[in-house]
């Protein structure tokens, strides 16, 4: 950008998390060729910075995105190249943050209208705060919708409200949206932001390249029509990231934890479970030195997060609670039982648990484009 240019992006990062908060509220954050250009700038400087984890967009005022710039899409009426290349570089912006590999989480902080809304459909996901709303707009101004509108529509919400919403002009506001799945979850006005960010900061518990490489899978798949080669697909980039130091590094510190060594488990245990401590509805703990073992693995795994994800409690008997036999049958032979360890908002193995997205940070600026 040059020294005349209007910044019309603004962007930093704060633990991980990159803000870009499109800026140019006089004119309601609508799209220009501009503000295209600078957006595109800072996907590039965030996605060659290996300590961004995720990206949140928001529109700086009351308003997300009121769509492009009207100046913009007269210049489509000519229908020569001049007008294809008018609305194209319009796309430009959510093409290139549909292509990002970063996880992004839109923060709809007010109208979404046409191309605003295209860009909020761009993002991997929403946030919507209430005073948020949702408007296609393109057939009330005469012109069909474009920029992969109506496909990204489809797809987040089925074709019958992508039809109520284009063909029958249905606004859709940030409560509504959380209801028919166009946004994640809606939230007051005043805890948007954080709200968003405490999201996208969940994307930095696994390693960037997993992350980024399971959001490329998931898109994927949407290509591939049969369960058996879907397991195909998956299975050579599990493999992958099985041989990367941040997978070995996990497994070894859950394994000195749930096995009190930082030696390898054996063959055939379960290397991925915790030990259960039976509580006093129950008394099996042991006195030996391996039961005591167990129980200080059981104590430290409540006060840290796993760094693997864990389901929900699992009974060896399938109930909510553990079958006691089972559990001494478990324990005779020296195996593991699987329990369930709490899990917090951003938390990594051997670090004290925190979703408090007020905690003290730095923040680092990158542009103000």
């Amino acid at each position: 950008m040059s020294k005349d240019e209007q910044p019309l992006v603004h962007t930093e990062v704060a633990d991980r998390v990159a803000i870009v908060m499109l800026t140019n509220e006089r004119r309601r954050n609508s799209i220009s060729i501009a503000m295209v250009e600078q957006f595109v700038a800072s996907l590039d400087q965030l996605e060659s910075d290996k300590e961004v984890s995720a990206l949140v967009v928001s529109g700086a005022g009351e308003a997300f995105c009121a769509g492009a710039d009207l100046r913009q899409l007269a210049k489509a009426s000519g229908g020569d190249e001049r007008a294809y290349a008018a609305v194209r570089g319009v796309y430009r912006i959510f093409e290139r943050l549909r292509q990002t590999p970063i996880p992004t989480v839109a923060a709809v902080n007010g109208a979404a209208v046409g191309a605003g809304m295209n860009l909020a459909l761009a993002c991997d996901i929403r946030v919507a705060a209430e005073s948020a709303y949702f408007s296609t707009r393109f057939l009330d101004l005469g012109l069909h919708p474009g920029g992969g509108h109506t496909w990204m529509l489809e797809r987040a919400v089925g074709p019958a409200a992508a039809k109520a919403m284009v063909l029958f002009h249905e606004d859709v506001t940030g409560r509504e949206a959380e209801r028919i799945g166009l946004a994640w979850r809606c939230v007051p006005d005043e805890q948007l932001m954080s709200e968003a960010v405490s999201l996208a900061r969940k994307a930095g518990r696994g390693p960037r390249e997993v992350v980024q490489g399971a959001k490329s899978t998931i898109e994927a798949v949407t290509q591939i029509p049969h369960y058996e080669a879907a397991v195909e697909y998956e299975i050579e980039r599990q493999l992958w990231s099985a041989q990367q130091d941040a997978f070995k590094q996990r497994i070894a510190e859950l394994t000195k934890l749930t096995l009190g060594s930082g030696d390898p488990p054996p063959a055939g245990e379960g290397s991925f479970a915790l030990p259960f401590r039976a509580g006093p509805a129950g008394e099996h703990q042991r006195e030996d030195e391996a039961g005591r073992r167990e129980d200080q693995a059981q104590q430290q795994a409540q006060a840290l997060a796993v760094a693997l994800p864990l389901g929900q409690p699992r009974a060896a008997g399938g109930g909510d609670e553990p079958d006691e036999e089972q559990v001494e049958r478990d324990h005779a032979d020296g195996s593991v039982v699987l329990v369930h360890v709490p899990r917090y908002a951003s938390c990594t193995l051997g670090s004290r648990c925190s979703d408090d997205v007020s905690s003290a940070s730095t923040t680092r600026p990158v542009s103000s484009t």
